[in-house]
């Protein structure tokens, strides 16, 4: 008998391979009783060992999952404990010191409190409304009694971007529909207490919280997720460190409810794998991975367009003058090629899957492209920032979705078979919930809460505005790669070479959060860029701005930008409509889907895609006459209604609503 026999053979010194010795010692005497050649039935026998291994790799599988999410709740189980008691104690005491200041107000006749300015009593939040009725979106009792645990996965919480305005006003619509639950944020800014964090949420956004049921946990390990910990394979070693990261946070508090407002799916896998009996809900701003992406790298590089930007529509729109045509028949063949490196076009992909090593890096997508869309298909409650994103998530987590889907109509009827029909009943509409949860067509699109309302009372767009703004060109982004302030830089600069024919020279003004010292190098880049194309003198930094200092200078300005090639969303630009400013946006993406688009017939914007074509939108905008430029405004303003915080809590509650009962249903069914 050879080695490689001996190795495929049964250890018979271990008990777990009794049953293998067995079984092929019945297969020799099977073959010497019936004179068959024993190599027609010891196939039968691999067979048997290959079923065998199968079955014990799945129930170890299985048990690892089982042991590891009892091991997390055991771990965590002190620590929830200790946290119910601590919000409980800060919940009293927060309502003594309402109940003292309200004794004195009363002993000193004085007026109740006034509310701010979105009507709301902020130091009243028993007495939250629902915008709902009374009754849940799943035909229940309305029950704000749920007392659970809501743990928002948000690493980089305190950045200040559109984002973040998600998360935290996410956070007090929950407060508001859930009084006594318990709003737990992982978080990895170590720096910034409970405290400062409010404060800053405050000053940032216009956003009160409640401070007793808000609980950040700082995770150890986000380095794991930065893309300089990855400088190779970047999307799958930080899909993986989130991996790290969502065990980090599992071993600081297990909670009831996991939602990800950051996009990292695979937590959201990994927290369905421990613990199958907590929902989980995703707000995906943008996907890690898209079809645009692959089929950019797969197309050849092309050149950029020198079309003009165009309105949503040719007509009711002010033709760009003559300086603004001449200055579009200058461009040159090396600023064409020069845009092309910018990837204004198609992004920075185009063309990178030729050669050798761009076949493999397709390859590489292609896979990563699969296993983002099964762990996708884990998620129970999926909600999109724009319809863009929506189609992008719907075509990757989609197919899984509804295998799940599938999957779960069987369990169901084999449940209603097995079950009596007080139990089939209940089965039933408790299946269909969740089968309405797993639906693949359930990706349902929730546009960001922008400050529209603080926007349309704050700002005036009149005739008698029209004549106080300035010569502005106002971006709004957090100073990242992808928001691309280099083109709006290179469109600025050719913008100037026409600027004797403005009224004012243009200035261009840059308002961005700074997340670390990434960011501070690319201001830095940004700023050297500025003097080399000798615009310095015309160009302003703002960074960390407080909100009234974005409020004043979307009151100042005339034009809003915004440059980043497939923005998932683009609040920067909601506000820009908001305040009444013309926007020359990125023709890709939800600016151009769901922001910019036509009102009662016109325009409200510009779109371009390269350095030339935005510098004349900027040029078509600030030519514009005062009456054409304040009906585009009022446009603008209009459209602007649709992303109201209203409307973002309305649709935040209703999913909520999902996950809470959905929460109940597991955890019954356990």
């Amino acid at each position: 008998m050879s080695l490689s026999w001996r190795f495929l053979l049964p250890d018979p010194t271990s008990t777990r391979d009794t049953q293998a010795w067995f079984l092929l010692l019945a297969v020799l005497y099977q073959s010497y009783r019936l004179s068959i050649p024993s190599y027609l039935l010891l196939p039968r026998y691999f067979i048997f060992l290959i079923v065998q291994s199968l079955f014990f790799l799945s129930c170890t599988w299985h048990f690892v999952r089982f042991a590891a999410g009892w091991y997390l709740r055991r771990k965590t189980t002190d620590r929830r404990r200790l946290l119910e008691k601590r919000v409980a104690i800060e919940q009293d005491d927060y309502d003594s010191s309402r109940e003292k200041k309200q004794k004195g107000n009363n002993a000193q006749s004085l007026p109740p409190p006034q509310t701010d300015q979105k009507g709301e009593d902020d130091d009243d939040w028993k007495k939250v409304e629902c915008h709902m009725t009374n009754s849940t979106t799943n035909g229940g009792p309305l029950d704000k009694d749920w007392k659970g645990i809501v743990g928002f996965f948000h690493p980089f919480c305190n950045a200040g971007g559109g984002g973040e305005r998600v998360l935290w006003s996410a956070i007090r619509a929950t407060q508001k529909r859930y009084p006594d639950a318990i709003c737990c944020v992982y978080t990895g800014d170590h720096n910034v207490s409970k405290t400062e964090m409010i404060q800053r949420v405050h000053e940032r956004f216009n956003i009160q919280l409640h401070a007793p049921t808000l609980v950040p946990l700082y995770l150890s390990t986000r380095h794991w997720v930065l893309a300089s910990t990855w400088p190779r394979f970047t999307l799958l070693g930080q899909s993986l460190g989130s991996l790290v990261l969502a065990w980090d946070a599992f071993s600081l508090l297990v909670p009831d409810v996991f939602v990800d407002t950051m996009g990292y799916a695979f937590a959201l896998a990994l927290s369905k794998w421990l613990f199958p009996d907590v929902p989980t809900g995703a707000y995906v701003h943008y996907p890690t991975i898209s079809t645009d992406m692959l089929d950019a790298i797969a197309a050849p590089p092309v050149p950029s367009p020198s079309s003009d930007p165009s309105p949503l529509t040719k007509s009711n729109t002010a033709a760009p003058s003559d300086h603004v045509k001449a200055q579009a028949q200058a461009q040159t063949k090396s600023e064409q090629q020069l845009n092309q490196s910018k990837g204004s076009v198609g992004g920075i992909h185009v063309g990178q899957g030729a050669g050798l090593r761009g076949k493999a890096k397709r390859i590489y997508w292609r896979a990563f492209a699969a296993l983002y869309g099964a762990v996708g298909g884990t998620v129970d409650v999926v909600m999109t920032n724009s319809s863009w994103t929506r189609g992008h998530i719907e075509a990757l987590w989609g197919p899984a979705r509804a295998r799940r889907r599938q999957t779960s109509s069987r369990r169901k009827a084999l449940r209603t078979q097995t079950s009596g029909k007080d139990r089939e009943n209940r089965g039933e509409a408790e299946g269909e919930d969740h089968e309405q949860v797993l639906s693949p067509r359930s990706v349902d699109v929730v546009f960001p809460p922008v400050a529209v309302t603080d926007l349309l009372r704050a700002v005036d767009v009149s005739a008698a505005s029209e004549a106080r703004r300035e010569t502005v060109l106002l971006y709004i982004a957090q100073f990242r790669p992808e928001k691309n302030h280099s083109l709006i830089l290179h469109a600025f600069a050719e913008l100037l070479t026409q600027w004797p024919a403005f009224e004012a020279r243009p200035r261009l003004v840059l308002v961005g959060s700074v997340r670390g010292d990434d960011d501070s190098m690319r201001v830095y880049n940004l700023r050297l860029l500025a003097h080399e194309l000798h615009v310095r003198d015309d160009v302003e930094f703002v960074t960390d701005a407080a909100w009234p200092v974005v409020q004043g200078w979307l009151g100042r300005a005339k034009v809003g930008v915004n440059a980043m090639w497939n923005e998932h969303f683009g609040i920067g630009v909601v506000e820009y409509q908001a305040a009444g400013l013309i926007s020359v946006v990125h023709d890709s993406g939800g600016p151009k889907k769901d922001i910019v688009v036509e009102v009662d017939g016109g325009p409200t914007g510009f779109h371009a895609t390269d350095p030339p074509s935005f510098a004349r939108g900027f040029g078509a905008a600030l030519d514009l006459s005062p009456a054409d430029a304040l009906a585009m405004r009022l446009r603008a303003r209009a459209s602007s209604r649709r992303f109201t915080e209203e409307a973002f809590e309305m649709k935040w509650v209703a999913h909520m609503e999902t996950l809470t009962a959905l929460q109940e249903e597991l955890r019954a069914a356990k």
